[in-house]
């Protein structure tokens, strides 16, 4: 039997001699984040080892579930009650939140299921931004398709349309621009990192390609980048 009233005495009494039970008080650490962390470092290292939690966070549920995934055997709370043998027993045994179960059940479940519920939420969000995304940088892709027919009728069109040609080819570009602005917008709100870097790649190229390609047309057409600046 030892006792511990830090981080690294409770490192070091563990070391010196390995107990069949933990009670971890979560706020040896100086804050309960800690004291989860020492739970589960405890459990990776020493798994045979019993943990049970002891904390005066009666409403916080979260809490008991960050505890519970990182392998507390046990909860007791600090109502005022004391811990008993049959207390012990049950988590010596293998039996988790030994301290008022059917309540604590019924909360950890309703909180995992609220998370659950938002995670599904959050997941259709993201697959919606992402859905949001495909639209305008399909349209921008379709826009920019228009360039090339815009150039042949500069090049080799008539040359009284040379003007309808130019027009194209500057309603072609904006809506180009105009289209992958959406699609930035929208990027900064989906949270896959790799979707989001490849897509933006995509459009900066996709953006380059437009305003050089109008460049183009309109120099074949001897017009000059002031006019359109």
């Amino acid at each position: 039997i030892g006792t511990a009233d830090s981080d690294a005495s409770y490192w070091k009494l563990i070391k010196q001699q390995q107990p069949d039970l933990v009670l971890l008080d979560l706020g040896l650490g100086g804050s309960t984040t800690v004291g989860v962390e020492i739970c589960r470092h405890t459990k990776e290292a020493y798994p045979m080892v019993k943990v049970l939690i002891f904390t005066g966070e009666i409403l916080n549920e979260k809490l008991w579930v960050d505890v519970l995934d990182a392998g507390a055997d046990g909860i007791i709370l600090k109502t005022g009650e004391l811990l008993t043998r049959a207390d012990v027993v049950s988590v010596m045994g293998g039996k988790s939140l030994v301290f008022n179960e059917p309540i604590i059940k019924r909360i950890v479940e309703v909180f995992k299921h609220t998370v659950s519920k938002q995670t599904a939420r959050q997941e259709a969000m993201q697959n919606g931004l992402k859905a949001a995304v495909a639209v305008p940088l399909s349209v921008a892709k379709r826009a920019y398709e228009v360039m090339p027919y815009a150039e042949k009728m500069v090049v080799k069109g008539n040359k009284t349309a040379v003007t309808d040609a130019l027009v194209a080819t500057m309603m072609a570009r904006t809506a180009v621009l105009g289209a992958l602005f959406n699609v930035k917008i929208n990027l900064e709100s989906i949270k896959d990192q790799a979707f989001v870097d490849e897509t933006a790649k995509e459009v900066a190229v996709l953006e380059k390609q437009a305003i050089e390609y109008e460049q183009k047309i309109l120099a074949q057409a001897g017009v000059s980048k002031s006019v359109v600046s």
